[in-house]
């Protein structure tokens, strides 16, 4: 004969309330073995996210947040001085610098996405390798294809470096904006630099000014 306590037992176990009971202690249960499970799951996407996002930027460019190399200086004093030379203002030293940022981080690269090489990971249809990889030349570049985007001294300058680059990525370079006013602030010394047979801003000649904050 079974014991009254068992007998008690199945009693709840068959009642209402025990079944009511057995089903919270279930749930109950689940929920302390599928939360941790879907926590896990959730970091990883979001992990995995992180990492297809940096691929996806393509060539060497991307994010440039970090200690200031001696060539990233380097080169935006060329970028600045080439500016300068043309006579274009501040706020299109900042374009370039966002452009070149997002690029290639500010690095002469010998290498990127396909063909494209140098500070601003120009493709090979444009112009020789050396031509490329040549900092004045490809400053030069970029400047000629700003000149070529109806109002972009208008544009915010994200919008105006992707109108000069024509990238396939281009919510890009908004990001970098802040850094390359930084570098502008930081290099404004850069001595103007010669561009023989280019067109000068404004039709004017002269160095070029300080110019306003992009």
């Amino acid at each position: 004969m079974p014991e009254p306590v068992t007998m008690a037992a199945i009693h709840v176990a068959k009642s209402k309330t025990g079944q009511k009971l057995i089903k919270i202690g279930c749930l109950a249960i689940a929920a302390i073995v599928i939360v941790p499970v879907f926590m896990v799951l959730a970091l990883m996407s979001a992990l995995l996210g992180a990492e297809e996002a940096t691929a996806d930027c393509g060539g060497g460019g991307g994010s440039a947040s970090g200690p200031v190399s001696a060539d990233q200086t380097a080169n935006a004093r060329i970028i600045i001085g080439v500016a300068r030379g043309r006579n274009f203002p501040r706020s299109a030293w900042v374009i370039a610098l966002a452009a070149s940022l997002t690029e290639s981080t500010l690095q002469n690269l010998p290498y990127g996405d396909r063909d494209s090489v140098g500070l601003f990971q120009i493709r090979a249809m444009h112009g020789s390798f050396e031509e490329r990889m040549d900092p004045v030349w490809a400053s030069n570049w970029f400047f000629d294809h700003l000149m070529g985007v109806s109002g972009w001294e208008q544009m915010a300058p994200g919008d105006a470096a992707q109108a000069g680059e024509n990238s396939g990525y281009p919510d890009r370079y908004a990001a970098n904006v802040a850094q390359a006013n930084q570098f502008a602030g930081a290099n404004a010394d850069a001595p103007a630099i010669a561009s023989p047979g280019r067109a000068v801003y404004g039709g004017g000649k002269g160095s070029g000014g300080s110019g306003d904050c992009a």
